[in-house]
């Protein structure tokens, strides 16, 4: 839902906002208006309160999101805003006020050059900027927030960490096909690989839980075919159980390392292959 917002917020607002703004622009160009009525300063006033409102916001968000992006390992804002992990309403906020101060800096420029020129073209030039920086600041926040609403692929450097410690348990053979794509806003990971299990290291897993003594009784009771096939139905049952409390470990070892790196890590595992 936080990601759909953002997506609203970046068509609606920054994409409208800069069709309005060019219009005028252009309007200013065909049909430029008489100044003698407006006051430069009452103009340069709301300009100066508008830049100290905004740049108070963006001073908050900006802390905000560089202290995520260091709590997320980032080396910078941009990497973590680009990376699709970032909150998207911080993100979003972050953007708005960035535009906005940028903007209000470029209006009153153009405003001042105006009145210093007297002569209109440096505020419509202004009024053109804007609504480029609006419109690609739309352009961003569509991209960012598709990408995690179609599924983004995580980092490769963060997919071979994830495998290489799959790997490093001993019931695991190998993995392969694994995919990993970024979830909920971000905020969560969902990870599809194949493991290849190594049968002996499973069997040998199984026995640790089993007394050697009772196992060896229970094989020397096997005096008919119906004797053999409980005896395997039993273990061949205790088996599976073994191997998916191996998985399990497995993924709470994967979800404890690796939390650092996001809120929530989701694992949709196949396995199953001796």
């Amino acid at each position: 839902m936080r990601c759909i917002s953002s997506l609203i917020s970046g068509v609606g607002i920054f994409f409208l906002g800069a069709g309005f703004t060019c219009y005028h622009a252009i309007q200013g160009v065909v049909m430029p208006l008489e100044d003698e009525h407006l006051s430069i300063y009452y103009a340069l006033g709301v300009a100066v309160g508008s830049l100290l409102t905004e740049g108070t916001t963006l001073g908050m968000a900006y802390r905000e999101v560089s202290a995520k992006s260091k709590e997320n390992g980032f080396p910078t804002i941009r990497s973590y805003l680009l990376s699709g992990t970032a909150e998207p309403s911080t993100a979003v906020v972050l953007l708005e006020d960035s535009a906005a101060v940028l903007g209000v800096i470029i209006a009153g420029g153009g405003l001042a050059g105006s009145y210093l020129l007297n002569h209109h073209m440096p505020d419509t030039a202004g009024g053109l900027l804007i609504s480029v920086l609006l419109a690609s600041v739309a352009a961003f926040i569509i991209r960012t927030n598709t990408d995690i609403l179609l599924g983004k692929s995580v980092s490769e450097e963060k997919m071979v960490k994830i495998m290489q410690h799959i790997d490093r348990h001993k019931i695991v053979r190998g993995t392969y096909d694994t995919k990993a794509v970024l979830m909920g806003g971000g905020n969560a990971i969902r990870l599809k690989s194949e493991i290849d299990i190594d049968g002996r290291e499973l069997t040998r897993r199984y026995l640790e839980t089993v007394p050697p003594d009772q196992l060896f009784a229970d094989i020397k009771s096997i005096e008919t075919e119906d004797d053999m096939i409980a005896f395997m139905l039993y273990h061949g049952d205790h088996l599976v159980n073994t191997l998916g409390a191996e998985i399990n470990q497995i993924e709470e070892s994967i979800k404890v390392r690796h939390l650092h790196l996001y809120s929530l890590l989701v694992y949709c595992l196949s396995f199953y292959q001796f």
